[in-house]
């Protein structure tokens, strides 16, 4: 496990900081008509005007600053150049470094006036209340804390888990130990000075993925909507400090 200093910590800060602003500035641009490539271009604007760099630009060949994944899409979607629909369901995957220190988060936005708005609506807040109910639980102690209440959230609902993927430890590279399950078990501990990023993904469909011909974009193998949201996490004595709150 690794622990951050408090000077790494305000590193991490400043750089959660941009994350949550670039992630606004790219939610503003999903409208119709205008594309993942308008997305991403805003995004990467709004994080070099923190004074910070894009996590994802470059890391491991990857073209862009943000991912952008429409509907079946889960993850890691390359931003092209199809204009946005109604109905359209969107994920923005982006991340910041300040001083050699990541944060990493997402979220996933509605394009409205589709059909099957209501479902799309009530995946988007299942999605949400899993982050919500895994941060909650980002305390000293298991990992398996966090994928117990990510995982109970979504049991609660007609809606599954994404199987494989889940978050991870963020720090002076964008993935550090520890993984961080959607399921249980992990067997991982937690520590004050943890920062973790906390990823749930949720479907309508069987939550079995396949990976595209361009070796990046992750989707549901039944073409189900997908909904991806996510938070860079300080674990503390007294409770969890979201570095990527919008």
């Amino acid at each position: 496990m690794i622990v951050k200093t408090p000077r790494e910590r305000a590193y991490l800060a400043k750089s959660g900081n941009a994350t949550a602003k670039a992630l606004v500035a790219g939610a503003n641009r999903v409208v119709p008509w205008l594309t993942p490539k308008d997305v991403d271009e805003a995004v990467e604007r709004a994080i070099l005007a923190e004074g910070c760099e894009p996590a994802f630009k470059g890391y491991r060949g990857y073209p862009c600053a943000s991912c952008v994944s429409v509907n079946g899409a889960v993850l890691h979607g390359i931003p092209d150049a199809r204009p946005f629909e109604p109905g359209d369901v969107v994920t923005i995957d982006t991340g910041s470094v300040y001083k050699g220190f990541h944060s990493d988060a997402a979220v996933t936005v509605l394009v409205r006036g589709g059909a099957n708005d209501l479902e799309k609506v009530r995946l988007m807040q299942c999605a949400e209340a899993a982050l919500v109910a895994g941060v909650g639980a980002a305390m000293p102690g298991p990992v398996q804390a966090v994928s117990e209440a990510i995982s109970r959230a979504v049991l609660a609902s007609p809606f599954r888990l994404v199987e494989s993927y889940g978050g991870h430890g963020v720090g002076l590279t964008l993935h550090e130990e520890p993984f961080v399950p959607n399921y249980p078990p992990s067997y991982d501990r937690l520590e004050v000075g943890s920062v973790i990023a906390i990823e749930p993904m949720v479907t309508t469909g069987s939550g079995k993925t396949i990976v595209d011909a361009d070796g990046w974009t992750i989707r549901t193998a039944d073409g189900a909507v997908a909904v991806h949201v996510e938070h860079t996490v300080l674990v503390t004595a007294l409770g969890p400090v979201i570095f990527t709150k919008c």
